[in-house]
């Protein structure tokens, strides 16, 4: 398993994107919305942003590590809302997705800038993320939910922390039983 220190040296790799969620409902930008105003079943995108658009947001704690992909299979949006061509020299891409909770939601769904439109999705309708896209969300939103419904540590109450990319929280009492072996206190 990754460091702490690993996983956000390879956050900020070139080719990393990073999926953006607020209390759970993912960041999208709708395709052909725009001239009908209707949103239809896979019209809708994950914003995919990179390494600079969210390193001001990053912390070990809420950085969740989704996964690499061999190379891009759909336009990346970058962070000022242009497109990363597929066919860019970039031979594999680190996924990771960020809570950001502690920001408010205009600012959330403002950090494109003016010239792309974006929303939160509510989690219900997720069947109008494209294909490929429903497989990151669907990686993405029980680790999250799993962390916001898990906040402190079962045996002793204290707060705890993520670790190892998201997949384990750690207890920030040292004298907690948990940290003595005792998994079931």
């Amino acid at each position: 398993m990754l460091s702490d220190q690993q996983l956000l040296q390879l956050a900020s790799f070139p080719s990393s994107v990073f999926i953006i969620f607020h209390n759970g409902w993912p960041l999208v930008v709708y395709r052909n919305a725009a001239s009908t105003g209707i949103k239809h079943l896979g019209t809708a995108r994950l914003v995919k942003l990179h390494y600079s658009a969210v390193e001001s947001f990053l912390t070990s704690s809420n950085l969740i590590y989704l996964g690499t992909s061999e190379s891009l299979s759909d336009s990346e949006m970058s962070t000022n809302g242009e497109m990363l061509d597929k066919n860019s020299d970039q031979s594999s891409v680190a996924y990771f997705c960020v809570d950001l909770n502690s920001l408010l939601t205009d600012e959330v769904t403002g950090l494109c800038g003016d010239q792309v439109k974006t929303e939160l999705l509510h989690p219900l309708n997720f069947l109008q993320l494209s294909t490929e896209d429903r497989m990151l969300y669907s990686r993405a939103s029980p680790i999250l939910d799993w962390h916001r419904k898990n906040r402190f540590c079962p045996a002793c109450g204290s707060a705890t922390s993520v670790v190892h990319g998201g997949y384990k929280t750690l207890c920030q009492n040292n004298d907690c039983l948990t940290h003595k072996g005792c998994i079931f206190c």
